[in-house]
């Protein structure tokens, strides 16, 4: 706003303008907990800022939320539907009095698998193959398959499936 002030006696007045604005406080920012690991297709917990000093007009994030997650006036949310490993973001809060920013790491995993054979009991006789064993599993996707101790001779096990003749006789392992 553009002030006039005036100084006036009896030599005459004289005059000079000023202008004076008022900015809002800078904001001061901060997330906690700052390190995050979620799981791909489980819903996060909404994470809030803390605020203090001015109060925010703007808000911005850098690089973009994997799909799933969003970001509305700071506040962080969503179910993130991909996998991620850890990625730092920064987050911007602006107003009139500037910018300030903060940063939190989000690591997204793969959802656990459950995973069960049914039967979990064979009796197989030596020679004869076996009907295939397939794994039931469910929740997120698997990544490499092991199995211990080693198969009987002349069973397999691949990609989660055990099949084969057996070749040898061995007790209950």
């Amino acid at each position: 706003t553009m002030y006039t002030i005036w100084a006036n006696n009896t030599g005459g007045p004289s005059s000079h303008t000023i202008n004076i604005t008022i900015l809002e406080p800078i904001v001061v920012l901060d997330y906690s907990p700052e390190n995050l690991t979620l799981t791909r297709n489980q819903s996060m917990s909404t994470l809030n800022p803390i605020l203090s000093g001015g109060y925010p007009l703007s808000w911005e994030i850098h690089p973009a939320l994997p799909n799933g997650l969003v970001m509305t006036n700071g506040v962080i949310s969503g179910t993130p539907l991909v996998n991620s490993t850890l990625v730092m973001y920064t987050i911007w809060a602006n107003n009139s009095g500037g910018s300030t920013n903060h940063t939190i790491n989000i690591t997204i995993l793969e959802p656990p698998i459950q995973l069960t054979y049914n039967p979990s009991n064979l009796t197989l006789t030596r020679d004869i193959a076996m009907n295939p064993l397939i794994p039931n599993f469910s929740g997120g996707a698997v990544e490499n398959w092991s199995i211990t101790p080693s198969l009987a001779q002349g069973l397999t096990f691949t990609n989660g499936e055990i099949s084969g003749t057996p070749s040898v006789n061995m007790t209950t392992t």
